[in-house]
């Protein structure tokens, strides 16, 4: 079988999807002095290449694990860390 090097700017379709309030990756010291030279952070969204490509985003809204509307209401605040009594 043969294979060829590709390069992102081959037109190859490309899907990623996460959830980017998840927590901080983790980077040992070593990792993180150089990341800090290259980088305005550990995120993937921080490299040169992702700010360069044009990406059609979506925003899944419908939660599938929880049922209770309030709890449901509970955990997106806490995404964007504003509880409110």
């Amino acid at each position: 079988m043969a294979t060829r090097r590709v390069f992102w700017r081959d037109g190859v379709q490309v899907v990623l999807f996460g959830d980017l309030f998840q927590l901080p990756p983790i980077v040992d010291r070593e990792l993180a002095r150089y990341c800090d030279e290259l980088y305005d952070s550990p995120y993937f969204f921080d490299a040169e290449v992702f700010k360069e490509t044009q990406f059609y985003r979506f925003t899944l809204t419908k939660n599938y694990r929880q049922r209770d509307p309030k709890f449901t209401a509970l955990l997106k605040s806490g995404s964007y860390c504003k509880f409110t009594r």
